[in-house]
C-alpha cells in the first residue's frame, strides 16, 4: 500500500486540545517534548506528514507504524 492511501485511510480529522499539538493522526503531544515547537500549542497539523510532520517524526516512520498494523494477521503480532 502506498504511504499517501496508507496515510488517507488511517488519518483523522481532530479538533484541537488546549495545551497540545495535535497532528494528522490525532496523536496529540506535549509542547513541552519539542520547544521549537511551543508555538503551535493549541492547534491542529492536518497535513500528511510528506516529507515529515515539522515536529517529531518523517514520513517512514509513520510508514513503518502504520504499516505493521494493516499488514499483521489476525493470527500474528506486532510490536514498536
Amino acid at each position: 500500500m502506498s504511504d499517501i492511501k496508507l496515510f488517507e485511510r488511517y488519518g483523522q480529522h481532530p479538533g484541537p486540545t488546549e495545551g497540545k499539538i495535535t497532528d494528522f493522526f490525532d496523536i496529540k503531544i506535549d509542547p513541552e517534548f519539542v520547544p521549537w515547537a511551543a508555538h503551535l500549542s493549541g492547534s491542529v497539523n492536518m497535513h500528511m506528514p510528506i516529507p515529515d510532520d515539522g515536529i517529531k517524526a518523517e514520513a517512514i516512520e509513520y510508514f513503518a507504524l502504520l504499516n505493521s498494523s494493516f499488514c499483521r494477521s489476525s493470527a500474528s503480532g506486532s510490536a514498536i
